[in-house]
């Protein structure tokens, strides 16, 4: 195992699973076929959501000094975490009550099994 560490990889505590496309790459929208889930965080799993906090500010500064220093505003960026009840009242979905939400998809097996270019 490497020295090193990538911070913004993170390992989760426990979560359920929804949307679940981890045995076969669906398309989504008319896209290209890709494996992906969403993961659905209980509130109460602080470490994991501070640890994807921290991963979240770590690939931000890392895009800020890549792409001519300018940090962007955090909110308008579109983040892969969210809250499962948002403020208004509508909810994203019943199992969303859990708590917080996280999409991800693995682009290495998407190349891995020709589904990425």
């Amino acid at each position: 195992m490497s020295a090193t560490t990538n911070p913004t990889r993170v390992v989760t505590g426990e979560v359920r699973l929804s949307y679940a496309n981890i045995f076969e790459a669906k398309s989504i929208q008319g896209g290209k076929p890709k494996y992906s889930v969403a993961l659905i965080i209980p509130k109460s799993d602080t470490e994991t959501l501070a640890k994807i906090e921290l991963a979240l500010d770590t690939a931000i500064d890392a895009g800020t000094a890549k792409f001519g220093g300018k940090r962007p505003i955090k909110v308008a960026l579109k983040l892969p975490l969210r809250d499962g009840e948002p403020l208004g009242g509508s909810r994203i979905s019943a199992e969303a009550d859990f708590g917080g939400f996280t999409t991800a998809s693995d682009d290495f097996l998407n190349k891995k099994n020709g589904l990425a270019a």
